[in-house]
């Protein structure tokens, strides 16, 4: 989950960068962060996400999500 009014970064290349831009201030792959957040179950998640046959829950079985839960990222900065 990406903070609110977060745009996909992406760039072509050799080096493909990726990454997102979050109020103005660029974060890319590689980059140092620190932020906050706090971990909730899959059923909080809005929308699609949460149903069973949505992204996060089709993906979330390869890093056990359904158990652990989810990291959402309220807050980012470079470190």
């Amino acid at each position: 989950m990406r903070p609110t009014g977060a745009e996909i970064y992406s760039e072509d290349g050799p080096e493909p960068v990726q990454g997102a831009t979050v109020d103005g201030e660029q974060f890319v792959n590689g980059d140092r962060i620190r932020g906050t957040g706090y971990v909730v179950g899959l059923e909080a998640l809005p929308g699609e996400a949460r149903r069973s046959g949505g992204m996060y829950a089709q993906r979330g079985r390869y890093c056990d999500a359904h158990h652990r839960g989810v990291l959402v990222i309220a807050e980012v900065e470079h470190a």
